[in-house]
């Protein structure tokens, strides 16, 4: 990927080269002889610019053939799978017993006759269905046969904080696609957290949040609807009921849009969902209902908490067989730390904290000491830090890496913007410009476009490299050429990245282009042309000034998205990557698009110097405000050196946010991260202490 940079790099600078060259060598000879010499070049170019159009449109049309809905189901849960089968080895579930989590139906034995009764088929196929609401109890291994053994496939699943939930329903999800047939539905973890109800319907934030994640089924399909421009391929495999969601962390959306959001899960009509709430905060919401109960066709599952004997089984798995002797002794009695050790996931976290690694010793035994674990609280948040401590103490000092201050800094600021920002538990890299003043951008970009512009005028002038076109070189008239344009570039790009227009709030990811807005420039450029030219100006001047005038926007119109090819994988670095590309391209284009026919009018008129500068000030200007409108890279490489410049976060904000999800302190979710539990996230956000540690 570097190289390509590279080669990309040298391509337009010898591109911007040559035809500075050419525009010298055309001024010197005149416009009468550069006239045939230009047809010749033009002719050429003509061919290489449809072989390049030919080609792109290939690969448009070849991005946009039809796929059968097995293709696109098949596509959908090999990445699924290749995803959540990543996503368990780094929560060091591999090689790892799971915690072994059972659970009972919260529903009476009639409740689930009547449920019966009224869905279509139930009663007469009573093999396929559990005989009575007891049947529906389990424990982990076997979540996958109460979804099956529920008529309408829809299932709530309940539990405290920390109980395990989103741990059982990756089960389910692996287990779900162990077993599916070719062209059967798909399962789709998803997190409710991002979802707004009173904006968007459930249907169509799935849509979203599955083409966020796996861009080739966001691409339009007017094969399949032809009343919408919109009308994505994931919307289809929905409409089709291919997609089976797994909707975790309903609690974690705000308690004023729970109810709502219950009206629009049960509107739906899905045919196949599994909900996942703590208990109370689901209660809350369906007393809140008005009318008919919401998801009544739904039985609701309660996960149990891990008893002793289960603790004390999955935390000798693998250890010295005194290690944690004292605790599990301690374990069936009814003290803080019995109870704290029955949520599966201070469960994990003990385990992991006090794993034997190398020369380092493990003593778990600290926990019994009641002086200084006197409370719950107090030996969940230890184990927090432990955590954190533990992951990130085997490689301080090591080269690439953070100590566990430099961590628990990062880390607690991310926590805290999140909470700020209500954007619920997602980690959005495109967004993290909102987490500062919208000028900060500005003040960045600006100054830095500034010296840019300013050395690109001003070493020519110095060097002598115009010369040969009558501008006397020298220091005095470097200054004059540099400092000037610098500023004037830093002024707008201060005022474009600032927020005087509009930024754009996702990424991009490759370009397309739109024939007919070329077309209609190009018919713009030449009445543009016809009225200069009858004003007193040549023709081709006005032709070339339409194009100056129109490109940029025409371009800025006509650029869109397209998926990566099926076999890509999305992540959050891959669609930084792309973004990053595609505002490189998009400026290049629209500064050559902008600056090249100015530059060609003023060299009509007589004025080669004059069309140099201002060829260049506005091919920047439109190549940065089209770049700004099109992508979201260049912000958030403005803050992330403002985050870095504060102390805040490391300046390869990535490369960090990366190893956290290694680590298992994140969880990548498509093309976002999430703190791995929404409590390590609360935790973080309650320590004051963690940015002075």
């Amino acid at each position: 990927m570097a190289r390509r940079r590279i080669a990309l790099m040298i391509g337009f600078v010898t591109l911007g080269g040559a035809l500075t060259w050419l525009g010298i060598h055309f001024a010197q000879v005149g416009w009468d002889a550069a006239d045939k010499q230009s047809s010749v070049l033009g002719g050429f170019s003509g061919l290489g610019g449809i072989v390049l159009a030919i080609y792109g449109i290939w690969q448009a049309v070849r991005q946009q053939l039809p796929l059968t809905m097995e293709n696109l189901t098949g596509y959908l849960a090999e990445s699924v799978q290749r995803e959540w089968n990543a996503e368990v080895q780094i929560r060091q579930l591999n090689g790892t017993p799971w915690i072994s989590i059972s659970w009972q139906p919260d529903m009476t034995t009639q409740q689930w006759v009547d449920l019966l009764s009224v869905t279509p088929g139930a009663l007469d196929n009573p093999s396929g269905s559990a005989p009575d609401a007891h049947a529906l109890a389990g424990e982990t291994h076997k979540i996958v046969e109460v979804l099956d053994r529920v008529p309408g496939r829809q299932l709530v699943l309940l539990g405290e904080r920390g109980s395990g939930k989103t741990t059982l329903l990756i089960r389910l999800l692996l287990d779900l696609l162990d077993k599916r047939e070719p062209g059967a539905a798909v399962p789709v973890l998803l997190s409710l957290s991002s979802w707004i109800p009173s904006r968007e319907g459930l249907k169509s934030w799935i849509a979203s949040e599955i083409a966020r994640s796996h861009p080739v089924l966001g691409i339009s399909d007017r094969r399949r609807n032809a009343h919408s421009d919109n009308y994505s391929r994931a919307q289809a495999l929905l409409d089709q009921g291919l997609v089976v969601p797994l909707l975790d962390g309903f609690d974690e959306l705000p308690p004023g849009l729970r109810v709502k959001a219950l009206e629009e899960i049960d509107k739906a009509r899905l045919p196949g969902l599994v909900l996942v709430s703590r208990t109370a905060e689901y209660e809350l919401a369906v007393h809140g209902v008005r009318g008919a109960t919401p998801l009544a066709g739904a039985p609701r599952i309660c996960l149990d908490p891990v008893n002793h004997s289960k603790a004390a089984a999955y935390l000798k798995f693998g250890m010295p067989s005194d290690l944690w002797a004292p605790v599990i002794t301690h374990l069936a009695s009814d003290g803080p730390l019995a109870r704290v050790l029955k949520v599966p996931l201070y469960l994990f976290l003990a385990r992991s904290i006090y794993m034997p690694r190398g020369d380092r010793e493990a003593n778990p035994r600290e926990l019994l000491d009641q002086r200084k674990f006197s409370n719950e609280q107090d030996i969940a948040a230890h184990l927090f830090d432990g955590y954190i401590d533990s992951v990130y103490g085997e490689s301080a000092g090591s080269p690439n890496q953070w100590t566990v201050r430099q961590a628990r800094r990062t880390l607690a600021f991310l926590a805290r913007e999140l909470q700020a920002a209500g954007e619920g538990g997602d980690i959005k890299w495109w967004q993290m410009r909102t987490w500062c003043n919208p000028i900060v951008p500005g003040l960045i970009v600006g100054p830095v476009a500034g010296i840019g512009v300013g050395l690109a005028f001003g070493i020519p002038a110095g060097l002598g490299s115009l010369k040969e076109i009558g501008y006397d070189p020298g220091i005095s008239e470097a200054l004059r050429a540099g400092i000037p344009a610098g500023a004037l570039v830093a002024f707008f790009a201060t005022a474009l990245a600032g927020g005087v227009i509009t930024l754009r709030e996702d990424p991009g990811t490759t370009m397309r282009w739109s024939p007919a807005r070329f077309a209609g420039l190009m018919s713009v450029g030449g009445l543009l042309g016809l009225a200069l030219e009858s004003l007193g100006v040549i023709f081709q001047a006005g032709i070339l000034a339409g194009l100056a005038l129109f490109a940029p926007s025409s371009i800025a119109r006509g650029v869109a998205t397209i998926g990566p090819p099926l076999e890509t994988s999305v992540g959050p670095i891959t669609v930084l990557e792309q973004d990053r590309r595609v505002f490189l391209m998009i400026a290049a284009i629209v500064t050559l698009a902008s600056g090249l026919p100015l530059f060609a009018t003023f060299l009509a008129l007589g004025d080669a110097i004059g069309g140099l500068y201002f060829a260049i000030l506005l091919g920047l200007f439109n190549g940065l405000r089209v770049g700004l409108k099109a992508t979201a890279w260049l912000p958030f490489l403005s803050v992330r050196f403002y985050f870095a410049l504060c102390g805040r976060a490391p300046y390869n904000l990535m490369t960090f946010l990366a190893d956290a999800h290694r680590r298992g302190i994140l969880r990548q979710v498509g093309a976002v991260y999430q703190f791995r539990h929404i409590d390590l996230q609360r935790h973080l956000v309650a320590a004051p202490n963690f940015l002075n540690r």
